[in-house]
This record gives structure tokens, sequence and C-alpha cells, in this order.
């Protein structure tokens, strides 16, 4: 019976609206707002010819050059041809290397995909050079190594994924490759149990290479590590190179000394050997890594930090050393003897006030003056000291690879919006032209998720954390936060245990009532997994967040993972939910109970999208399920129609990774409630102008189609997209 209802009102639905969108109005075009931050940043590299000619990585948005010394960027990807994500149109660039004899020569590698590219153009064109790597997806280039004496011989050094899981991050080997033709062929030197990255090659003997192998969020298929490895005889044979290295034998970071090549600095450390108590170190070798010698910490009772990711000589002086960790920058101007430590403000991390920096990759200092420096980030975004690492500004104005959950439009001011995602929290006060990072101090937020605005003022705002199950707030427009909330079963320690306020709903017209919708992490980044354990449900406050209490009665027999919320805005009673695994409730008492909704069109198992118009006598309710298109219901959930189906569109600009839909938001305009949007996952945003009769697709402008939320502003004339990897983009209605 359920298969010939479906049936029915598919054929009802296609006889009223047709079956497939159209392209939408060519005139509405989305604006990139280049921010805020964020990503998965790798390599930054300094033009050794020209200081004010920079090149940074982002696995999200491929590379970016600056002319002007890091003021502005412009995306250089033309020829590289590598696409992954949802979407399908993610430039998944990680490695990057400037050939020190001609700065037109420029090498780039992907993050999976095993795709080598390069230019002679000085990045104006890419051309493929992967002749002789046996290896596909499974790996991921981590660094070219150009020789000093012959530009046309290269070593490659890579991670290989052999697909098994460690204790927290995934176990690899490492690969290393060299062409001595200019990347017309490659021939493999060497494969082993830990990822191969940082390659020394002494310039006064090539036969002699040191490379370091490993990196803070990677295991070793051989479980400890390997440290650095040498050769002696061009990559004949390669033997351990470790004499004195104590602790963790996972290299973030190796740099050697321009005039004296047999001096190389190595920093080390790894979250998986912090969690079993092996700590990080810097080590400096003075002797071609013979033997080495640890240089920070000086004493073994003052680990204060224990995973050490990044190093640099300034090359003009290179008695000047930096050393990057998640926590501060540390710096050298004696050759290691003595380190002056530089974190934030109030015992907060490194970088600019307000952003959580994350992880530093690499250092890059300006070859003329080792004072200004450059650090990419695996959070994203590039940053700059001028005085030698005291303080930082961020550098990255114009691009961004930022993957946000959330964005939240003040109902006074349409302009005046809050995002939130894996780089955390930022505002903006000019529709995203200009971005200011919130960040939550003391660090105890991880990736940030939901975010919220009180009707009644801007400078009041809420927003969540995806592993700790946290909530904070801030009665100053973002300056200051307090923890209001924490759940006490979440453990950010334990990847099977992480939880997040996946929704943080502040009711229009009572806005001391608030709702938040908790769900297990993971939720955007496999929105499809099945392996997820069950999460807390809906906590209510009645007093602007001082006090939560749970309200789940009628959800005892779900996960508990709450995917969407939608509350009557003229009445703080009256809500609905969608789940995870579980389907759709409805709450006519504030909470206090939940009611099942049937739902025969709907796949029985999740719903991730809703949308509600609220009427005097029967609600239209808009949900989305996994790989279900869009369902409507004209009379409170009681009937059903499927007004937009599951399948794609073929699109011969791009294939998804998927051929289904997957929505993940539905908004309604506050001023047209016949106009909807609709954000997949896999295809961008489907508009409606007659309450879902038919749909358009509205793409044009969009750099990444995945998109993880949408958000109309009060008066209805702004649109805000929230993308997976391209930041926050802008549509005026």
């Amino acid at each position: 019976m359920k298969f010939i209802y479906r049936a029915y009102f598919l054929i009802l639905v296609f006889l009223i609206s047709g079956s497939m969108p159209a392209q939408a109005d060519s005139s509405r075009i989305w604006q990139k707002l280049g921010g805020p931050i964020g990503g998965l940043g790798y390599n930054v590299k300094i033009d050794p010819q020209d200081p004010k000619t920079i090149y940074v990585t982002d696995a999200f948005t491929g590379v970016q050059k600056s002319t002007n010394g890091g003021k502005s960027w412009s995306t250089i990807n033309n020829g590289i041809m590598t696409r992954v994500g949802p979407s399908n149109d993610e430039i998944p660039v990680f490695s990057l290397s400037i050939d020190p004899s001609n700065s037109n020569i420029i090498w780039v590698g992907t993050q999976g995909e095993g795709a080598i590219y390069k230019s002679t153009d000085g990045g104006k064109s890419f051309s493929q050079k992967n002749n002789g790597i046996e290896e596909d997806a499974a790996l991921t280039i981590r660094n070219f190594a150009i020789y000093p004496d012959d530009n046309q011989r290269v070593i490659m050094t890579g991670e290989l994924d052999v697909g098994e899981a460690g204790d927290e991050f995934s176990k690899v080997k490492g690969v290393m490759y060299r062409t001595d033709n200019g990347g017309e062929s490659w021939t493999k030197l060497w494969e082993g149990d830990s990822l191969a990255r940082w390659v020394c090659i002494n310039p006064l003997n090539t036969d002699s290479i040191v490379v370091a192998t490993g990196i803070f969020d990677r295991e070793a298929f051989n479980t400890n590590g390997l440290g650095a490895i040498k050769t002696t005889d061009e990559g004949e044979t390669w033997f351990d190179a470790n004499n004195g290295i104590s602790g963790s034998l996972f290299m973030g970071g190796m740099a050697m000394h321009n005039d004296l090549p047999a001096t190389i600095l190595v920093a080390t450390g790894n979250n998986n050997d912090f969690n079993k108590g092996i700590n990080g170190a810097v080590f400096l070798s003075t002797d071609a890594a013979e033997s080495w010698e640890q240089v920070y910490p000086q004493s073994n009772f003052n680990f204060d930090y224990k995973v050490y990711t990044s190093t640099a000589f300034a090359p003009s002086n290179p008695k000047i050393m930096y050393i990057g960790s998640s926590e501060a920058i540390f710096r050298s101007s004696d050759s290691g003897k003595t380190w002056t430590k530089y974190s934030g403000l109030r015992g907060t991390p490194w970088g600019p006030n307000g952003i959580r920096a994350g992880v530093p990759i690499e250092i890059q200092v300006d070859p003329k003056n080792p004072n200004i420096v450059y650090v990419n980030n695996y959070g994203g975004g590039v940053f700059r000291s001028i005085n030698g690492g005291k303080t930082w500004k961020n550098f990255s104005k114009g691009y961004t690879g930022a993957n946000l959950y959330s964005v939240a439009v003040s109902d006074k001011k349409a302009n005046r919006i809050l995002v939130n995602g894996r780089s955390g929290p930022f505002k903006s006060n000019n529709a995203g032209l200009k971005w200011k990072g919130l960040a939550v101090n003391p660090v105890n937020y991880a990736e940030g998720l939901a975010s919220a605005i009180d009707p009644r003022s801007p400078k009041i705002m809420y927003i969540s954390d995806e592993h700790n199950a946290q909530i904070f707030k801030s009665i100053n427009a973002g300056k200051s936060w307090s923890k209001v909330f924490e759940h006490p079963d979440a453990d950010a320690s334990d990847a099977n245990n992480r939880h997040g306020a996946k929704e943080i709903l502040i009711s229009k017209s009572n806005p001391e009532i608030i709702y938040a919708g908790f769900s297990n992490d993971g939720l955007f980044a496999d929105p499809h997994s099945e392996d997820f354990s069950d999460s807390f449900g809906v906590y209510k406050s009645v007093d602007a967040g001082r006090n939560w209490f749970p309200a789940n009665t009628g959800l005892e027999l779900t996960t508990q993972n709450i995917t969407a919320m939608v509350v009557n805005p003229e009445n703080p009673e009256e809500l609905y939910i969608g789940l995870r695994e579980g389907g759709l409730y409805y709450s006519s008492n504030g909470a206090q109970s939940w009611t099942l909704i049937p739902e025969p069109i709907l796949d029985d198992n999740g719903v991730l999208a809703l949308a509600v118009d609220f009427q005097e006598d029967n609600n239209i309710i808009y949900a989305a399920g996994i790989d279900t298109g869009i369902c409507k219901s004209n009379d409170s959930g009681a009937n059903w129609l499927q007004i937009l189906d599951e399948d794609l569109i073929s699109d011969t600009n791009f294939t998804p990774a998927n051929d289904k839909k997957l929505i993940r938001a539905l908004r309604i305009n506050p001023r047209n409630s016949d106009q909807i949007f609709a954000a997949d996952w896999y295809s961008g945003i489907y508009i409606s102008e007659n309450a879902g009769q038919n749909w358009q697709i509205l793409n044009d402008g969009l750099e990444i189609r995945s998109i993880n939320n949408i958000e109309i502003s009060s008066n209805g004339a702004l649109v805000y997209a929230a993308t997976r990897g391209s930041g926050l983009y802008l549509l005026k209605i």
C-alpha cells in the first residue's frame, strides 16, 4: 500500500509541477565574499627573487598567489584538473615548491588522488606530470625538493593511505619518487612505514639527503614512526638517522641552514603520541643528521607543549630560528641556545586576536628581513608577523577555504551576520565584506557548529562547538564569551563520544526561550553515515541561556540526534524537529512532549532539513530526508507530496560524488512565503517561486556547490549560503 500511495502522489506532482528543475534567472548571481578564513592550509612559499610574490595552498580552493606581500590574493588553478568533494569541485592542492634557480617553475601536489602538476610561467598555467607514479587516489603528495645543481632533478615525498585505522588517525605508509627529466617520468626511490615529507639535499654533496617522516595527525603503519632517514648514495640505500632524538618520531618540521647545510633543525610531536605521554621536542644537528641535540625545551621538566609542527631558519640571518606549535611560536636569535615564546593575550594561543589560528604547517621567513614571517595553518588562512612572531595579522584577504556549518542574521540589521564552522566563529557588520574573528577562550572550544543572534539585539549571540557539547553566550557582540551549557556525558578525547548543538533556536516572540538540538559529531563530515552514537536530544532554556533542562519526552526510542528544528515565530510553544534517524516530530507544549508525524514519502531513517509556514489552522511543512528530495504537507503532516525528487539533474559542468540530492537546509523567505530555498550537499542551491510547485537551479557565482546551510534576512532581501570549502556567499533578492 505504501508503494501505491507514494506512486499516486508522484504522478500528481509530475502533472502539477513537472519533474525537472530549470536553470534559474541568470540575473541572480551569488557574490563570493572571500571569507571568513578557514580551510585546510598547507604550504606557504616566498619567491626567493621577489619577496612580494607569495604562494599558499589550501586543500579546498587550490593555489593562491599574491604579488603584494599577501595584502591580496588571486586564485591560480588553470590546468589543475583534479577535483574532489561532494560536489566534485574542491581543488585539493596540498604541497607547493618554487624552483630556487628559476622561480617561474612551480611544483604542486594534491591531497589524495596522487596528482602532480608543474608550472613554468609563475602559476599562469599548470600541466600534469604523473608518468611513472604507481599509486593514485590513495597517494597524498607532501613535498617537492629540487636539486640545487640540476633543476631537472626533483624528489617528491608522499603519504600512502593503506585503509587501516589507528588509535586516533589513519595509519599510513610513505613513498618517495625522483624525476631526472623535469617531471616527464618518475622512478620510485623509497617506500616505508611512515609518510615521507621534508627533504634536505646537501648542496655541497647531493648524494647526501636527509628526509623527515611523519606529521602530527597521521599514525605510522609501524605504529612508532621512523623519524629521520638518510642516504649517502643518492637514494640507493637508506638508514635511520635518529641518534640523539628521544620521544616522538613524528617530525612536523625540518629546515636546513642556508650557509651551513650540515646544520638541520627538526620539530617533533604527534597528537596520538601526546595522548600516550610521548613528548615531542626540537632538535638541532650540525653534522648532517649524524647526531642531534635537543634545543627546546632545554629541560625535560619544561615540556609546556608536546607537539611541535614546523621550523624555519631566517635566510638573511640563519642564527635566527623559528618553531611553531598550535599554542605558540618560538624564536631564537642565537642558533637555538635560548628561545622566546610568543602566544596570545591572557594565555591564549598564538595568532591574530579573535582567531583560533590552528596548527602551523609551514613557516616562511622573508629572504631579506628576518622579522617578517608568514605561517600557513591547518585551520586555514595565512598570517604575517613583522616583529619576529610577537604579534600577527590575518593576511588572507580575498581567499578562503572555510567549511561553514551555520550562519545567523540579525533581525535588526540584515548586514550583521554570525557564522560558525571548522575554523570557529566570525562576525561581519557589512554583509561579509569584512570579518572579525570571535575565538572562544579558554581554548576548550573545538570546531564550531551552530550560531544564533538574539532578535532583540545583535550584541547578544550564541554559538556551539561540535565536540564538547558546549554552548556559549556573548552579550558584547562576541568580544567575550561565557559558557552557559556543557553536557557532562560528552568527551572530546573519545572520537565516538563527541557531540554538539546542531541547532540553537531563539524564540522571536519570547527570546528568553531558547531550544538547542544536539547531534553526534560527524554530521557535516559524512551525513550518510549510519555509524553514530545516540546523542542528547533537545535542551531548553527559559531564562536566556542561564539554565537548561532536557526536553525529550517522546524521543526515548530514537537516537536523539537532532538535525533540524523550527519554532513558530509567534508561538514559542509550537515547534518541529527532524532526527538523523527517527523521523519528524512535533510539540505543541514547548517541548514538554513530542509526537511522531508519520511521513510516508520521506526516508524513514532521517530528516535533515525542515521549513514550516505556520498557519492558523494547518501548518505547511517542507521536509527533506536522506536522498529523498523535498516533501511537502499542506495539513500539518497528515498528508504528504514529493515536490522535488531525489535524482540529480545531469550537468555537463561537473559530476557530483552522488547521483541523489542531499538537502541540508530549507528556508522560506519571511516576506514571501511562496519563495523557498533548498541547499543541497551535492549540487548547489534550488529555488521555488511558487511554494514548491516548480524549482530552478541557482548556482551562478558559486565556486563550490556543496552547501551546508542557508539563511535569509528578516527583511527578505539578503540570502546567505554557507559552503563546504569556499566560505560564505551572498545573494541579493
